[in-house]
């Protein structure tokens, strides 16, 4: 039987999981390994600050679509991947062989210049994003008052998320006085995008009394 090794609980992988659900593999046996039970889609993460969904309108829940695929979750980290070997150890020791290995863990946000500040929120691992939004929400809504939020990296993730936390902030009665900002760093936002598209993006950011601060790094403050 051949062994196939999923590393990552990404699109591409949750894809195949869902395509063998529907069309059993008797010659194959998957593996998936993921840190967390539980993966967030990011293409719908923009909608649900914007409280457009629910939390679980954009989580997949692995554990249920495993056993549907008739694959074999693990949940933890990849610490050392061998391909000569065809070998896998794990963070918790475990050592998985396999025939073919597939990689697909997404990226990790690791900016250079966040403070040691609770108000800094990672965007990347979207599990700890999700977590640390939904408290955000919360303290928000108890004091009727939403932040001002500056968002760093002015591609088309950052232009997004600006325009959806500008519409959740609109929500609040102080919605008026929030400072969304967008800072990129670069002397564009938008740089590797078409000309009509960044046009039509810097119109609504504008509409939409986004502050877009082009040129400007950050500075670490302790």
């Amino acid at each position: 039987m051949h062994s196939i090794l999923l590393i990552g609980g990404g699109h591409a992988h949750i894809t195949a999981l869902r395509w063998l659900a529907s069309y059993p593999r008797r010659d194959v046996r998957v593996t998936l390994i993921n840190p967390a039970e539980i993966f967030a889609y990011s293409g719908m993460v923009p909608g649900y600050v914007a409280g457009h969904f629910k939390r679980t309108d954009v989580e997949v829940d692995l554990v249920h679509l495993s056993q549907k695929a008739g694959a074999h979750l693990i949940i933890d980290h990849v610490q050392t991947l061998l391909p000569d070997k065809r070998t896998l150890e794990t963070e918790t020791g475990k050592t998985l062989q396999f025939d073919t290995v597939s990689i697909d863990v997404g990226v990790t946000s690791a900016p250079e210049l966040t403070s040691v500040s609770e108000s800094d929120l990672i965007v990347k691992p979207l599990p700890n994003f999700l977590e640390a939004w939904d408290k955000l929400i919360i303290t928000a809504n108890q004091a009727s008052t939403f932040p001002s939020i500056a968002i760093i990296g002015g591609g088309l993730g950052g232009v997004e998320l600006a325009l959806s936390i500008r519409h959740r902030a609109n929500a609040f009665p102080n919605a008026s006085h929030v400072n969304i900002s967008l800072v990129e760093r670069s002397n564009s936002i938008l740089a590797g995008s078409a000309s009509s598209l960044r046009k039509a993006l810097r119109q609504k950011l504008k509409l939409s009394g986004i502050h877009v601060y082009e040129g400007s790094g950050i500075q670490k403050h302790e």
